[in-house]
């Protein structure tokens, strides 16, 4: 992501209303949800997606930091969160888990803005490591026929979801369906490419 670029959705941030904020952050979360998914173990991923479903509810909403704060807790007690090196698989998930914290705190912080700037910068980070582990594959069936750029895909992703923000005034249903929908798009090329990710991951 171009600094001028990255710039330009921060200063949207900084005009947007803290639940907008905590939208983003939790777009960012599903759309990395795969990751926790399919290589986190079985415990990790049903509180995830119990964290999931409390984002998603609270968006717009009032949220229960009480229970944000339990979930935030058992998030950094998972197996995964305790992995702080790279050379091991279980890191890739440790680092997707960042997104779900990002979420819980930006549905509940006064913070939100903040946490929704680091998401966005990190899952570009992901994204662009996702692409790099693509390309050393180019004749791989499964890569060159779909041409996924998940680099650009996210950045093109992040500039639609802070404009239907922008324009949004509350959380009405067909808001948060436009939002579900577009981290939708973008979990489903980590989906993808997860299996390319790994082996390369592996292999490395």
């Amino acid at each position: 992501m171009s600094c001028d670029h990255y710039e330009s959705l921060c200063q949207s941030i900084d005009n947007m209303a803290d639940w907008k904020a905590g939208a983003l952050c939790t777009v960012c979360a599903a759309k990395v949800a795969p990751i926790i998914a399919r290589l986190g173990l079985p415990d990790t991923w049903r509180l995830v997606e119990e964290c999931l479903e409390f984002v998603w509810g609270s968006v717009g909403q009032y949220s229960d930091k009480k229970e944000a704060l339990r979930l935030t807790k058992a998030l950094e007690s998972t197996p995964e969160w305790q992995c702080e090196d790279n050379s091991f698989l279980p890191f890739a998930v440790k680092r997707a888990l960042d997104f779900i914290k990002f979420a819980l705190l930006g549905i509940t912080s006064s913070a939100a803005k903040e946490e929704a700037k680091k998401a966005l910068s990190l899952l570009v980070e992901v994204a662009e490591s996702f692409d790099t582990s693509a390309r050393k594959f180019p004749s791989c069936d499964t890569i060159k026929p779909i041409d996924i750029r998940l680099q650009a895909s996210e950045e093109s992703s992040q500039e639609r979801l802070v404009k239907m923000l922008e324009k949004a005034s509350a959380a009405p249903g067909q808001t948060m369906a436009a939002l579900r929908q577009e981290a939708n798009v973008v979990a489903e090329l980590f989906r993808v490419l997860l299996l390319i990710y790994c082996y390369d991951y592996v292999r490395s």
